[in-house]
């Protein structure tokens, strides 16, 4: 069985945005090595190898990877794989004097392997990595089993940039909306928003039944107990997509054709162009939300 090393070093949307291709690489023989943060790494081990039998999670912060941005010179003898076959590379930009000088590194560290740098979503390279590997267009994730009413509908009420975050009154009368159908709610927000929100804001956060979440476990608990899964442009909104719960996304700011969700059960709300987030009704979210939480067969 062949090996791959993924090396990423992003935000939690980003590295959610690359299983697809993980997901790709199992089904088509590959033992994968994940670099990343660890609680990111052992995160996705856990979604996308429950047996742990193909996927290693392996914590970036070690000084054999973090010397790859000193170039070849700077790897050990002692760190050199050459057992690895191809190496993904997610956080190095080849057009960039520092981006080629780590990847010379990684040449030297995996002398066995293709080396190869994917860019954003978006870009060319990462084209070009979906079709080599027949990335699913769906993600290749299991829908979810379907759920009933004994189950919340999680609302992720945060974004990494507040231009994304949809405003939290209207989190707020969606979520009694909901209430009014019978409906359980689970507002959550992420350690960011705890610090981010103004005393009003905390006080409504408060009044509507949130709850702050302080790890990627907890997280993936919430979200994977989920009847659906509503949120902004976020690290939430890829997660729900890739277990498979049915997930809106709230789009404004950015654009959905390149940075939606990737999932089998993903609605995506979005303007005919990108704009604020204010351009989004409650109505509009509400009928979204009330589909995606519908029974299914």
């Amino acid at each position: 069985m062949p090996t791959t090393s993924v090396i990423h070093a992003g935000a939690l949307g980003d590295w959610v945005l690359t299983w697809p291709l993980i997901r790709a690489l199992g089904a088509q023989g590959w033992r994968s090595m994940l670099v990343q943060s660890g609680e990111k790494a052992r995160l996705a081990a856990a979604v996308l190898d429950p047996a742990g039998a193909t996927i290693a999670p392996v914590e970036a912060e070690q000084p054999r990877f973090t010397a790859l941005w000193r170039g070849p010179g700077a790897v050990d003898a002692a760190w050199i794989r050459p057992d690895v076959s191809l190496v993904l590379a997610f956080n190095a930009d080849g057009a960039t004097a520092a981006g080629r000088q780590w990847l010379a590194a990684a040449e030297r560290m995996f002398p066995s392997a293709r080396v190869t740098a994917i860019g954003p979503p978006g870009s060319p390279s990462r084209a070009l990595a979906w079709a080599e590997f027949r990335v699913s267009e769906l993600g290749g994730a299991p829908p979810a089993p379907a759920t009933g009413p004994d189950r919340p509908i999680v609302l992720h009420v945060g974004a990494g940039s507040p231009a994304k975050r949809w405003p939290l009154e209207r989190f707020a009368e969606l979520a009694l909306a909901l209430r009014g159908d019978g409906v359980m709610v689970e507002p959550i927000a992420g350690e960011a928003e705890a610090e981010r929100f103004s005393p009003a804001e905390r006080t409504l956060f408060d009044q509507i039944g949130g709850r702050y979440l302080e790890t990627l476990d907890a997280l993936a608990r919430c979200l994977a107990g989920a009847r659906a899964v509503a949120a902004g442009d976020s690290g939430p909104s890829h997660l729900g997509a890739q277990l498979g719960v049915p997930t809106v996304a709230l789009f404004g700011p950015t654009d959905p054709s390149i940075w939606a969700p990737v999932g089998p059960l993903v609605r995506v709300i979005a303007p005919p162009d990108t704009r604020p987030m204010t351009w989004l009704d409650v109505a509009t979210a509400l009928a979204a939300v009330r589909a995606a939480a519908a029974p299914r067969a």
